[in-house]
């Protein structure tokens, strides 16, 4: 059973599940997606997907899957008639939206950025993400949630944090005592696939 925040599974995992099943066609896989952090052993979990900064659990393993990678992003269409994004500072005068993670007033906080900006609030990334498709406005998400979008072109990158943030996702599992082919194919497999998402570059 693998643990997954809803966002994760809608963007990233359910878009690549197919060859899972095609690679390991005798594997199970049950997904449980939930923005509640699993407990591995009361919940019969046996893999989770963790956002933040190890260490984790005790008696666990963790092995980063990409770091944050925070990326702004919004719709072609709004990126064509908008004003023009020359400093981050620039953004305050955009719609933005966020979600739970207030990433937008971190950010501001950080750069020192006073001016007053609207944000619209939504409680999963994945939300924020198809606002900002059908064009509401400006969106920060990780890359790893964003790169299917932006290649299919319902999105494009207007700028990239370039900090280095040691917050990322992370597989994590309990330590086990003896092999588990399973699990450890499970965990290759995403691995593998976080490896393959491309690197993305903002518009210019």
């Amino acid at each position: 059973t693998l643990s997954v925040t809803p966002s994760f599974a809608a963007k990233w995992l359910v878009p690549r599940l197919s060859r899972f099943e095609e690679a390991y066609p005798e594997i199970d896989l049950r997904t449980v997606a939930s923005e509640r952090i699993a407990d591995f052993q009361p919940d019969g979990v046996d893999i989770a997907i963790r956002h933040g900064h190890p260490p984790f659990e005790r008696g666990t393993h963790s092995t980063l899957l990409s770091p944050l990678d925070l990326c702004a992003v919004c719709s072609p269409g709004y990126a064509e008639s908008a004003a023009p994004i020359d400093r981050f500072e620039d953004f305050a005068a955009h719609r933005l939206i966020q979600d739970s993670h207030i990433f937008w007033e971190t950010l501001f906080e950080r750069s020192g950025t006073t001016a007053r900006h609207r944000i619209m609030q939504f409680n999963q990334t994945s939300l924020a993400m198809d606002a900002a498709a059908n064009g509401q406005g400006i969106a920060l998400a990780p890359r790893l949630l964003l790169a299917e979008e932006i290649a299919r072109g319902r999105l494009v990158m207007l700028w990239r944090d370039e900090s280095d943030d040691q917050s990322g996702y992370h597989i994590v599992h309990p330590i086990a005592a003896k092999p588990n082919f399973a699990r450890d194919a499970v965990v290759a497999w995403i691995r593998s696939e976080a490896e393959g998402t491309g690197d993305l570059d903002p518009l210019r």
